[in-house]
């Protein structure tokens, strides 16, 4: 083969530091287009992003040169950085070590895209905790 292709569609979930309700409605904007501004940086995809106040989801298309750790940590570490280096938050504001990456396949973005999408209903009737052992459960072997 001459050209080579690879085409890594992942659903991304990542929570404040002690899940610390600290996304502001205020703050998303500002938190989101720094996300957006890092993924392009790293040649990579955002094709959505949304949230609660305590955490949030993206839908990357990863480049091929870029690891999942490697872009998690520079998204989580910029983000973390412009929030408290610009007092865009009364407290320091931190990330969770951990995240969960799950991979999507092309039939799969739509639905993917609009469960993103509708965050805030969608946790109107489940928590967080809640949400991230349904994730395990589908993504069990």
């Amino acid at each position: 083969m001459a050209h080579s292709l690879a085409k890594n569609w992942l659903h991304i979930v990542f929570a404040t530091k002690h899940r610390q309700t600290m996304i502001s409605a205020d703050l998303e904007p500002k938190l989101f287009e720094v996300i957006k501004h890092e993924t392009e940086s790293m040649n990579c995809h955002l094709n959505r992003i949304n949230g609660m106040p305590d955490h949030i989801h993206l839908l990357v298309l990863l480049h091929p040169s870029k690891s999942l750790a490697d872009f998690v940590k520079q998204i989580k570490g910029a983000s973390a950085y412009q929030i408290n280096q610009n007092d865009w938050t009364n407290d320091k504001f931190g990330w969770q070590k951990g995240y969960g990456a799950f991979s999507v396949s092309e039939s799969q973005l739509p639905a993917v895209q609009r469960y993103i999408e509708k965050q805030k209903m969608h946790h109107q009737k489940m928590d967080l905790h809640t949400e991230w052992n349904r994730f395990l459960g589908l993504n069990d072997e």
